[in-house]
């Protein structure tokens, strides 16, 4: 294709002109390479929806041989089968590139929206006419709209994203949206049926609570706080008007009454009545104060130990002692034939993984999942449970999904392309040594083109359903912080 072979690399004396010239034909390879990565992706999608319905039918034939849960799987997915297959596809292409569930959905969505409502826009992009933020950024403006509207109004939006810049391109798709007035109650139903409340971690131990809500509500809201806020100020606290609101707000939330005229020794507001207890974990030494070792809020992430000591001050969080490894910082603590894990197992189990242990999922933790089914013979154990997302539960539960492992150390995901990809539990107060040494190489990458297999076999005194393959050395570290790596090829 012309487009690929548009940006030749110039000298490094090439002037500056010759520079800009490069410069946009390099754009134009991007596109067209963004053009043919959502293809592939939209192709895989399809080819693991058929292939899930090959599986689901083979896996039926031989269903007096599969484990309970394996039965249960294939029958759920029998039941619903056109919902059912392909439905965990963007997990596995998160997976493999590194990225959220999130990303790879809306990545997923964009690749069929440019395939089978937006052709013209889709076209462009693959011509090196758009870029792909521009498409994606246009895509998502329409998608308010019904499929078939959407195709109505694809070649104008088409041609502003071609036209103008890109936020002009943005504001005449979502202007040309805005004009399909028989859409309206509809879109506004369904903009109401999504109001929802966030929490957003931010540095500096403070984070965003936010709503989104029907715009009337919104208004009387806000209006409500910021006439409480105002009589505050007029009989005389010495507080800001923001500082009034966000006070207001926390007290009505969590029932504390909160006393501006007398701050505590950090200058935040007191606190008295019942309280919302929050989970804090930090250890002995810095809650003394003989180390500064940070510590982690649930739900929200590392904190400094001084304002570890601040909440607890506070007096509304939740103590609950832990035994912890002091090297690697690992929980080490439970009836293990009970399918519920008690109290401190639960408590164990969530401060361990923090967040979902699918490799690429930093969502919140849902559910406590047993590796190996309960009902396969599983037991309710820390090293047998790992923390999950609820999409990442069902994906796990999934035919051709399986976990193996020991989640106190590596746990191993495998998909049912064969790939597999490895999660470690972060240490329990953020330090610690972290992953196991042949694991802690995030450098050594396999040369190009190459594929990496795991073919360790499991040992001899391990069950094949908990064995945890060797890594190997080619293995490449997630984004996320948390000790998490992949394999970067199937599994052999």
């Amino acid at each position: 294709m012309a487009v690929q072979e548009a940006a030749p690399v110039l000298d490094a004396d090439a002037a500056a002109v010759d520079l800009i010239e490069q410069l946009v034909a390099w754009d134009r390879v991007a596109a067209w390479v963004e053009s043919q990565r959502l293809d592939t992706m939209r192709r895989f999608q399809a080819a693991r929806t058929d292939a899930d319905t090959t599986m689901c039918a083979d896996m039926q034939a031989a269903l007096a041989t599969k484990t309970p849960s394996q039965r249960a799987a294939v029958l759920r997915m029998r039941a619903n089968l056109d919902a059912e297959a392909g439905k965990f596809a963007a997990e596995e292409v998160a997976l493999a590139l590194n990225i959220s569930p999130t990303a790879a959905h809306k990545q997923l969505r964009l690749a069929n929206d440019l395939h089978s409502v937006h052709r013209d826009l889709g076209e462009a992009l693959e011509l090196g006419q758009v870029s792909g933020f521009v498409a994606s950024m246009v895509a998502a403006a329409t998608r308010r709209l019904p499929d078939h509207a959407r195709r109505l109004i694809d070649e104008a939006v088409t041609a502003d994203a071609v036209e103008q810049p890109a936020g002009k391109a943005i504001a005449a798709a979502r202007a040309r949206v805005a004009e399909a007035d028989e859409h309206a109650d509809l879109l506004a139903q369904r903009a109401a049926a999504q109001r929802r409340v966030f929490c957003k971690p931010m540095d500096d131990g403070v984070a965003l609570l936010g709503a989104v809500l029907p715009a009337e509500d919104a208004i009387r809201a806000w209006n409500r706080v910021d006439q409480l806020a105002r009589t505050c100020r007029a009989a005389g606290d010495p507080a800001t008007l923001d500082q009034l609101r966000a006070d207001l707000v926390t007290k009505t939330l969590t029932g504390a009454d909160l006393d501006t005229t007398r701050p505590d020794q950090h200058g935040h507001p007191a606190r008295a009545g019942k309280p919302v207890s929050v989970q804090v974990v930090i250890s002995l030494t810095s809650l003394l104060g003989l180390d500064s070792r940070n510590g982690l809020l649930d739900g929200y992430g590392t904190i400094t130990p001084g304002v570890a000591r601040r909440i607890i001050a506070a007096g509304d969080v939740t103590l609950t002692r832990l035994l912890c490894d002091p090297i690697t910082g690992a929980v080490m603590v439970t009836d293990p034939t009970k399918y519920r894990p008690d109290t401190a197992t639960r408590h164990a189990v969530i401060c361990r993984d923090r967040h979902c242990r699918l490799p690429v999922c930093d969502a919140r933790i849902r559910d406590l999942d047993h590796k190996h089914a309960f009902a396969d013979g599983g037991l309710t154990r820390p090293d047998t449970l790992q923390g999950v997302c609820e999409r990442s539960h069902l994906a796990k539960s999934h035919p051709g999904w399986s976990v193996t492992g020991d989640a106190d150390t590596v746990l191993t995901w495998t998909t049912p392309t064969g790939h597999q990809y490895y999660s470690l539990p972060p240490p329990a107060t953020g330090y610690g040594t972290g992953p196991p040494g042949e694991l802690d190489n995030p450098l050594n990458l396999p040369p190009a083109g190459s594929a990496t297999t795991n073919t360790s076999t499991p040992n001899s005194t391990t069950s094949a359903a908990d064995a945890t393959p060797t890594p190997p050395s080619t293995l490449r570290r997630q984004g996320t912080g948390c000790g998490r790596v992949r394999v970067v090829g199937p599994a052999g």
